[in-house]
């Protein structure tokens, strides 16, 4: 009897714990998309959409480069929040890339 009351509380232990989990992952998820609504709406005053003159992207993406920094974006989100100010071209480009590309890109 005892045994069993033991597995059960166990049982139980286990149970509390992985809910604990799973609310913990929940609200640091909603906080990360918190964050990135708040930083997409940050950029959305500051830059435009990606010119179609190949001369001009050297400036406009180290303007890019200085609001990310200005307004302390993670690198882990600028990806994200750039990709809806590239032009349709750049933005076929990257779909074609595979993840690993995508992934050193950025870094």
């Amino acid at each position: 009897m005892e045994r069993l009351a033991f597995e059960r509380e166990k049982l139980a232990s286990e149970t509390g714990l992985k809910n604990t989990e799973l609310e913990l992952r929940e609200k640091a998820q909603n906080d990360e998309m918190k964050m990135i609504k708040r930083f997409g709406d940050a950029l959305a005053q500051v830059i435009s959409n990606q010119p179609d003159e190949v001369t001009d992207l050297p400036a406009y993406f180290h303007g890019i480069d200085e609001q990310f920094e200005k307004l302390e974006i993670p690198n882990k989100y600028r990806a994200w929040l750039i990709y809806k100010y590239l032009s349709a071209r750049a933005r076929a480009l990257c779909s074609r890339l595979n993840r690993r590309c995508a992934i050193i890109m950025i870094a």
